[in-house]
């Protein structure tokens, strides 16, 4: 019985030990940003705002071509709501949710751990977005059918919107608020969608809603 509880136990802190190897090896964390739109219109400024968390994971560099990290990005697309039940969406674009904030806060690292340390120090800085990280801007025709889709050109939003609509500007503030999960309630036929709007899994660009799927409205809920 000894014996057993004595293996037991060094077992254990074998598992102790390797995990607190491995966890300084490939480090590990995780930051928010808050990002906010901004549209004028005649009745004035109209915003909204999502909050995000990357996830960023340090791995084992086995193969010269092989990435050193694996990077998750938790959170939302922006929705501004224009009134009379028009509403703008700023998606969240294959890579660009997590280059936003790469890019708006450059640094020279030479660590993993202080890359990691780097972003998470960012609590409460705020930057306006460069254009060319601007996101994919669509509305939708219908908002209870997901194939009325409509791609807006984010230079010329009176087009979708009407005359005196226009972007005004985007911003991104680093935050240790919690990650926002809204977009459900609005479009409720989200939360069943596994595939493209359109409900193929194949894509061939035939349509917006056969390019567009579920990850660029909302990802890691």
């Amino acid at each position: 019985m000894k014996k057993g509880l004595k293996v037991f136990g060094v077992m254990a802190l074998l598992v102790v030990v390797a995990g607190s190897w491995w966890n300084y090896q490939y480090p590990s964390g995780s930051w928010r940003y808050k990002i906010t739109v901004e549209v004028e219109t005649p009745e004035g400024i109209k915003t909204g705002s999502a909050i995000r968390e990357v996830i960023y994971q340090s791995t084992p560099h086995i193969l010269p071509e092989a990435h050193r990290s694996r990077v998750q990005v938790k959170g939302e697309a922006v929705v501004i709501e224009l009134g009379e039940g028009k509403y703008l969406f700023a998606l969240m674009d294959t890579n660009g949710p997590y280059r936003i904030v790469s890019e708006l806060f450059p640094y020279n690292w030479e660590t993993q751990r202080d890359y990691i340390a780097y972003y998470k120090s960012l609590t409460g800085e705020k930057k306006t977005l460069d254009q060319k990280l601007y996101p994919t801007f669509v509305t939708f025709k219908d908002i209870n059918d997901q194939m009325s889709v409509t791609p807006v050109d984010r230079h010329d939003l009176s087009q979708a919107f009407g005359t005196g609509v226009k972007l005004k500007n985007i911003t991104v503030e680093m935050t240790d608020e919690p990650v926002t999960w809204q977009i459900d309630e609005l479009l409720p036929w989200l939360q069943s969608l596994k595939s493209n709007l359109d409900g193929s899994y194949v894509t061939t660009g035939s349509s917006l809603a056969n390019t567009l799927h579920v990850g660029y409205f909302k990802r890691g809920q």
